[in-house]
């Protein structure tokens, strides 16, 4: 739960996620080592130990240079254009597509063309 927390909130800092989800494993394998009992860790634990994922996260970016946080955002934003665009002209294809076989449909039907053929066998 606390990984999956953290994951949501750092958002695709892969750099942070690698960091301190090592770090989280890290310190659950050792309460393990240190508890004989090999009782599960709770929650609660964890935030007491390495603090909630808001303030995780937070401390991350107070501590990340701010040119690389730049930087990461403006990539993304240029990925999210891409994909917008890739899906417009996709849409936009697929569009003139059936326009296009539209067209050949109503021209089929203005000649009084058969669009199926019907076969007897006389014997």
């Amino acid at each position: 739960r606390f990984a999956d927390e953290l994951s949501k909130r750092c958002g695709l800092d892969v750099e942070f996620k690698r960091k301190y989800i090592e770090v989280m494993r890290k310190f659950i394998k050792g309460s393990y080592d240190i508890n004989e009992n090999m009782e599960k860790i709770s929650y609660e634990q964890i935030c007491e130990e390495l603090g909630s994922p808001q303030e995780i996260v937070s401390g991350y970016f107070c501590d990340t240079d701010t040119e690389y946080l730049v930087k990461r955002l403006r990539f993304t934003q240029y990925i999210r254009r891409c994909v917008l665009i890739l899906i417009t002209a996709i849409i936009i294809i697929a569009g003139v597509y059936c326009y296009h076989l539209y067209k050949l449909y109503l021209e089929i039907s203005e000649k009084d063309m058969p669009t199926y053929f019907i076969e007897t066998i006389e014997e």
